[in-house]
């Protein structure tokens, strides 16, 4: 999950670049892969803790359908 990777990769102090390059994001085609760098910019500049993972599923689900909902 992408924004599980975001949320790693900011607490292990990665630059935001460097995820945006991870195979999952990447290797896609033009159009998943700028949703998919949407979700994981977004997950990397929030502050605060760590969700937990039942509040990441659904805060994942609600900001992708509200920003970008699937072709």
């Amino acid at each position: 999950m992408v924004a599980q990777r975001a949320l790693a990769a900011r607490a292990e102090g990665q630059p935001l670049d460097r995820l945006l390059r991870i195979q999952e994001i990447a290797f896609q085609e033009p159009v998943r892969r700028q949703r998919l760098e949407k979700v994981a910019t977004f997950w990397f500049q929030r502050e605060g803790p760590a969700p937990i993972p039942e509040a990441l599923r659904v805060g994942v689900i609600s900001n992708c359908v509200m920003t970008s909902p699937a072709p």
